[in-house]
């Protein structure tokens, strides 16, 4: 049992959790923007940029469910959380000295491992705050990814039009974890480490297992566009991805032990978390891609763009991202009164109201503005619960598996299938001489994006039905309540 850390110990800890997390936002969402200046700059085609996007990710579906076990296992929290930030901000070194391709995924690999920061950071919270901090903390720290994303945005939209902007990116990415890290080894203390035990610290064919249907997932919605959704490169992957997850299920449900206690990951809590996560990931990331294009696409006949430059696309979504911030500590409290579940139906319910105004409203500047304000306070509702569901609703050896693997989910497989069906929607809907998409493309992606908002809504519905207003915490159905009756387990 840790003990909690002194009030004012607790509000540095917090203010140097939120400057990580900002400062890894805002390193991850830069590059996209300046993307076309990377291609010309390494002579790379389509399919090599790619590449460069999507390399963080497979780092972190490889490293980190494993980091973080070894975290929960040994009890090094802060060595982790350090590990990953200097990952970031030398990946970030690496990337901004890089002059071929090879180089400069080992970099962006790099910086994928970072990821595992969020995991970490949200441990210790759990482990060290009180219950009434801790309800603050987790939501601002959560909500702090998406404000850095939109500053990240501006930024890249500053450097759009610098020669060397992607490398001020980069030094960017570096230099801000680099602070991070020394104020994490000063300001941090030290979390105690567990007994040695006979646990293996690494399972290879579980993390291994884990990452090839991730990877042949986010790959293939990738590319889905370039190759086709009938192509046999396209089919055989997603085959992959939906065969390989059974066998690594049932591999893992044998071995002694196992990258992630199933029990806990297959908890009904989790489950419905993890299935939310996917779908509000479709709607979150639908939102800023879709909006940031209509935003800057010329106001023809057909289209009904707003005709508007990056940087005030970026300026435009800001005000919502930063209204995300707001909304952390206020949720994390009242839903100590109301329960989570409330919050997990609310929240996706406010964006598909936002997606609706789009639709009905699209061409209207303070209209657009308006839904993305409303979809917004929507993903404010739900990304502190989804915070405090991976912390309050397992038992807190488990917090960074499980958590670990959250953003995977949202951000892999819902972010990246966003992408996909956005980017072959508007190919499949373009206007006469076949340079711009139609209207009706951005309108139909609304649709399908207020759909996915809906079903994340049911998830929440199920989640209320299942737990009220207590929580499983409370319930004798808890999961991982076995661990604590003292059944056999492999963690």
């Amino acid at each position: 049992m840790t003990t909690p850390y002194s009030a004012r110990r607790m509000h540095t800890v917090l203010v140097v959790f939120v400057y990580v997390t900002l400062g890894y936002a805002v390193g991850t969402n830069m590059l996209v923007p300046l993307l076309p200046r990377v291609q010309q700059e390494y002579g790379l085609d389509e399919v090599q940029a790619v590449w460069v996007t999507i390399s963080t990710l497979l780092t972190g579906a490889l490293f980190i469910p494993s980091l973080c076990r070894l975290a929960d296992i040994r009890g090094w929290r802060k060595q982790i959380l350090l590990v990953s930030v200097a990952c970031v901000a030398v990946g970030g070194a690496v990337a901004a000295l890089s002059d071929n391709l090879p180089t400069l995924l080992l970099g962006r690999g790099l910086q994928g491992v970072g990821a595992a920061a969020t995991p970490m950071t949200s441990a210790i919270v759990n482990e060290n705050f009180t219950p009434a901090l801790r309800r603050i903390g987790l939501p601002v720290k959560a909500a702090s990814l998406f404000a850095g994303a939109g500053a990240g945005g501006i930024m890249a939209a500053l450097l759009v039009d610098e020669p060397s902007g992607f490398r001020i990116l980069f030094w960017t990415s570096a230099a801000i974890p680099a602070l991070g890290f020394l104020l994490i080894a000063s300001l941090v203390p030290a979390t105690p480490t567990l007994p040695d035990s006979r646990i293996r610290a690494v399972d290879l064919p579980g993390a291994i297992g884990f990452v090839v249907p991730v990877a042949a997932l986010v790959v293939g919605f990738s590319y889905a566009s370039r190759w086709g959704w009938t192509s046999p490169a396209f089919l055989g992957l997603m085959v992959v991805g939906v065969l390989v997850f059974p066998v690594w299920v049932a591999v893992e449900r044998r071995t002694r032990d196992p990258l992630v206690d199933l029990k806990v990951f297959f908890s009904r809590p989790i489950t419905i978390a993890n299935i939310s996560s996917v779908f509000v990931g479709f709607a979150i990331f639908g939102s800023m891609v879709s909006t940031s294009t209509y935003i800057q696409l010329p106001p023809v006949p057909g289209l009904g763009g707003l005709g508007k430059s990056g940087l005030a696309a970026a300026l435009l979504i800001l005000p919502a991202e930063l209204l995300m911030l707001g909304f952390g500590p206020v949720v994390g409290r009242l839903s100590a009164r109301w329960g989570k579940g409330l919050f997990l139906v609310a929240g996706p319910a406010v964006q598909a109201v936002g997606y609706l105004v789009l639709i009905a409203r699209h061409g209207s500047l303070a209209a657009v503005v308006t839904a993305i304000v409303v979809i917004g306070v929507g993903t404010g509702l739900i990304g502190p619960v989804w915070a405090l569901t991976y912390v309050e609703d397992i038992p807190p050896e488990h917090v960074g598996r499980v958590y670990g693997i959250a953003p995977i989910l949202s951000q892999g497989v819902g972010g990246s299938l966003a992408g996909a069906l956005f980017g072959a929607i508007l190919v499949a809907n373009r206007l006469p001489g076949g340079k711009l998409p139609s209207e009706g493309a951005f309108i139909g992606f609304w649709w399908l994006a207020a759909g996915c908002a809906l079903v994340a809504g049911l998830c929440g519905a199920a989640y209320l039905k299942s737990y009220g207003t207590g929580g499983p915490r409370t319930r004798r159905e808890a999961p991982g309540a076995e661990l604590q009756r003292g059944a056999p387990t492999a963690v």
